[in-house]
């Protein structure tokens, strides 16, 4: 099925980027293993809800691929490449 694994794709994508992102910001910090959770859950938690729907839309008796979850899926992944690759340097400076 290559609905799911676009699905799949663009889920992984989103929060590997910004898992790693907010990761390499938050290494230097003193309280770091506190301040990760705090800054990763409100973001990802958009990206679980359609990932979790778009998964779901596929699983169900008619497959049909949701493109409102689908766009909001590529839009996250979009805007966070285009963030970390316009100010990763300036976030990841000591």
């Amino acid at each position: 099925m290559p609905q799911l694994a676009l699905v799949l794709f663009l889920g992984s994508l989103g929060l590997s980027v910004t898992g790693t992102t907010l990761s390499a910001i938050s290494a230097q910090a003193r309280m770091r293993e506190l301040l990760l959770p705090l800054l990763l859950l409100p973001l990802l938690t958009p990206l679980l809800i359609a990932s979790t729907e778009a998964t779901a839309a596929l699983f169900a008796e008619n497959p049909v691929l949701r493109w409102d979850w689908l766009a909001f899926l590529i839009a996250f992944d979009v805007i966070f490449l285009t963030a970390v690759w316009l100010f990763g340097e300036y976030l990841l400076e000591e």
